[in-house]
């Protein structure tokens, strides 16, 4: 079975929709999208409507809850929070009902996916190497997990961390996958991200790409949001 990870669209459809359509060429057996739909971005309402129409399943992120309950942003930047309020207002009140429906965490028969942690999925704490203590090692089951959050696609061993565009996980291999970011990344490389899991023969992909981040950014600027997010687009970081 292979499976397309997707995550962190922050209301990016110019991005989503260019992913989409290569993950519709790869010929994946299903899409899971990892969170954060909404919020930066201008196009609240379109990336729901793709999300819920071409994933077959589709976990909360924090901005996702921010949207749907307002003291969640409590502790964002300001123009985080300004970018979640606006996406709010905008926000058709169908999607409401789908946010409400998704859940922090899934398990699947070879692997976990979450969007910031698969531990405590509620408190969205970033992951990194150095972070994870060995018992939350041990109490990883299955050994792999997919997550986003940070917006930097990267691979995370009790050993090491590491990028890389294409891998072999062995099964028994205790692993932690950042697919990245669609709508927003942060790794000083302005392309889309998303991975690709075959669990036939444990290949991880990532699929970095183009797409046309002056459309995206012209949104933002027309929808009056603060210049900060646009310009993230343009550097992506």
């Amino acid at each position: 079975m292979r499976y397309a990870f997707i995550s962190d669209i922050h209301s990016n459809y110019t991005a989503l929709k260019t992913a989409l359509e290569k993950i519709q060429q790869l010929q994946v057996d299903k899409i899971l999208c990892l969170g954060d739909i909404v919020g930066y971005g201008a196009e609240p309402n379109e990336c729901l409507a793709a999300v819920k129409k071409y994933c077959h399943y589709t976990i909360l992120g924090n901005h996702d809850l921010a949207l749907i309950e307002e003291n969640a942003a409590k502790n964002f930047n300001p123009e985080a929070k300004i970018a979640i309020e606006w996406n709010r207002k905008k926000t058709k009140r169908k999607y409401f009902h789908f946010l409400r429906s998704l859940p922090y965490k899934l398990k699947f028969k070879h692997f976990l996916a979450a969007h910031a942690n698969p531990w405590q999925p509620k408190k969205w704490t970033y992951v990194h190497h150095h972070t994870v203590q060995p018992a939350q090692w041990q109490n990883l089951h299955p050994p792999l997990c997919f997550i986003g959050h940070s917006h930097i696609p990267v691979v995370i061993t009790p050993k090491k961390e590491y990028s890389t565009h294409h891998c072999k996980i062995p099964p028994s291999q205790k692993c932690i996958v950042n697919v990245g970011s669609i709508g927003q990344p942060r790794d000083g490389d302005r392309r889309l991200s998303f991975g690709v899991y075959d669990t036939n023969n444990g290949l991880y992909q990532l699929f970095r790409l183009d797409y046309d981040y002056e459309r995206a950014v012209k949104k933002i600027r027309n929808a009056g949001l603060p210049a900060y997010l646009s310009n993230r687009l343009l550097f992506g970081k």
